[in-house]
């Protein structure tokens, strides 16, 4: 079966087909939400939190089972500041050439792990790479989770990534947009985030936390 990549696909086109799918918020009103895939990391993420902090919104934090374990406490800090937790699998694999069997496992085991540290279990889960088929339908009813992709993919994990690449590329109404905190070219999200949000504030946008299918 193939595997369906959001980022070279209309998301509208989507989430229209695969209404089981997310792939943007409220798109009556001017929101967006961010999204962080890849973490916890012990330097960047408690930065990208401290920068949320500054502009007095939250987001999603799609974390790897694996760095959970090794960072705890960031886990915390995330869950204290108001954003959201979301599973992004144990360790970062591919899922579409792996069995179900695997698949719940990698799902069920970060789960576990993250309802340890914050007492609740994450309602969204974002497969890595955003690769995804048609399975994962009956594997997110089996867990009572909705699959979270995202509208704008930010490329931040390339060099070429840059401010205006962002904010003047395909932000509309209700875009979910996904930046990595788990990466070493991470180091440069930290530095552009400020100027993002800011001008994306300057234009109107608000930023807020998906509540359902269509957002908030």
């Amino acid at each position: 079966m193939s595997s369906i990549k959001v980022k070279i696909v209309n998301p509208s086109v989507v989430q229209k087909l695969l209404p089981w799918v997310q792939c943007y918020g409220n798109r009556s009103k001017k929101k967006l939400y961010l999204t962080f895939d890849d973490g916890p990391d012990p330097r960047f993420t408690p930065e990208i939190l401290t920068i949320l902090s500054d502009f007095g919104i939250k987001g999603h934090f799609f974390l790897r089972g694996d760095r959970i374990e090794q960072n705890p406490s960031i886990v915390r800090e995330i869950t204290e500041a108001g954003s959201v937790v979301g599973n992004h699998g144990y360790s970062h694999t591919s899922l579409i050439f792996r069995s179900a069997e695997f698949i719940r496992q990698e799902i069920e085991k970060t789960n576990v792990i993250i309802r340890n540290i914050t007492g609740a279990k994450p309602v969204y889960f974002r497969p890595p790479y955003g690769r995804f088929d048609l399975r994962f339908k009956k594997i997110m009813t089996h867990f009572k989770m909705r699959l979270v992709l995202w509208s704008l993919l930010t490329y931040d994990f390339t060099e070429k990534y840059n401010v205006n690449s962002i904010v003047n590329t395909y932000v509309r109404n209700g875009s979910i947009l996904v930046f990595h905190d788990g990466l070493k070219i991470s180091i440069k999200t930290v530095k552009m985030l400020p100027d993002i949000i800011r001008t994306l504030q300057n234009r109107g946008y608000e930023f807020s936390l998906l509540k359902n299918q269509t957002g908030e």
